[in-house]
């Protein structure tokens, strides 16, 4: 184990145990989609929330915490996930925290592309940096948007690459931050929605 895992173990594994002894069945991801739909009832109730137009949008743990929680909970309207690593070998998806070793087992039979044909038609984008994500991100994104085409919607499934490591930029928070004042209607979208590609690389 790469010294950043051992020093995430040892900041997890206690919620990890904890989360076993209360749920032992359920996996990392499942209580990070938990939670998230508890925010979901929580600000959906609030007078100043449009329940129609909720977003997520995280980075890295919170980009894997976006794209579940667009996957299993349809009141999300759209989501941003940066650097997650949309492959499941592209990231420390087998950690503990998350999903488990049995995905990294060869006869796995799942991939985030599924999930991704899950959210559409909703909006989601995906920012890149080559880092756990970029261009070797734009397969799965093209196989989820085969399910976007059904709807008619293919131009809601893009990518944001800035390329320069794994913490975004600022101009790539903006053109994502542009992207979603677009795709939910808020406001009129600025030149920084068409730095987010949603055609395939």
């Amino acid at each position: 184990m790469d010294p950043e895992q051992t020093d995430l173990a040892s900041r997890y594994a206690p919620a990890v145990a904890r989360q076993r002894r209360i749920a032992p069945q359920q996996k990392g991801m499942g209580r990070v989609v938990w939670d998230a739909a508890r925010i979901v009832d929580y600000v959906s109730g609030l007078d100043f929330v449009d329940p129609q137009r909720i977003a997520c949008m995280g980075h890295s743990l919170g980009g894997k915490m976006a794209l579940y929680a667009a996957a299993f909970d349809r009141r999300i309207a759209a989501a941003i996930g940066s650097d997650l690593g949309i492959g499941l070998s592209f990231s420390n998806w087998d950690a503990p925290w998350y999903l488990g070793p049995e995905v990294r087992e060869p006869d796995f039979p799942r991939d985030h592309h599924q999930l991704l044909a899950l959210i559409a038609p909703r909006p989601f984008l995906l920012i890149a940096g080559e880092d756990a994500d970029g261009e070797r991100s734009w397969p799965y994104l093209n196989a989820a948007r085969e399910v976007y085409a059904l709807y008619g919607a293919e131009e809601r499934l893009g990518m944001c690459n800035h390329g320069t490591g794994h913490t975004p930029t600022w101009d790539a928070l903006k053109a994502a931050y542009a992207w979603l004042d677009a795709q939910l209607g808020w406001e009129p979208a600025g030149q920084g929605a068409a730095n987010a590609e949603s055609a395939g690389g």
